[in-house]
């Protein structure tokens, strides 16, 4: 069972569509990739930890629903806007 995936500094990655297997992942760091969209991971409802940073997405709706995210590092993406997160009550972030 895979608990936990790291992507890191590979431009030639741009989209999470394989991860679609392994809906029951907790936590999922990328950084410095291509991927622009976090659309995959709006039925990641396992996730507790995602690390994002370095990446060009825009938006953090698909995560608003994801209830039991704990952590959140997106820094250096130019996401300022944190209301899809406002029900997320025990969800600390890092935006840096």
């Amino acid at each position: 069972k895979l608990d936990s995936i790291a992507i890191e500094n590979n431009s030639a990655i741009k989209t999470l569509e394989p991860l679609t297997a392994f809906e029951k992942i907790r936590v999922v760091e990328f950084y410095n990739t291509s991927v622009n969209s976090l659309d995959i991971l709006k039925n990641f409802s396992f996730l507790e930890k995602l690390v994002c940073s370095k990446i060009p997405f825009k938006s953090l709706q698909p995560l608003a629903g994801l209830s039991n995210l704990l952590s959140l590092d997106c820094e250096n993406t130019g996401i300022d806007d944190l209301e899809p997160l406002k029900n997320l009550k025990n969800l600390s972030v890092e935006l840096k």
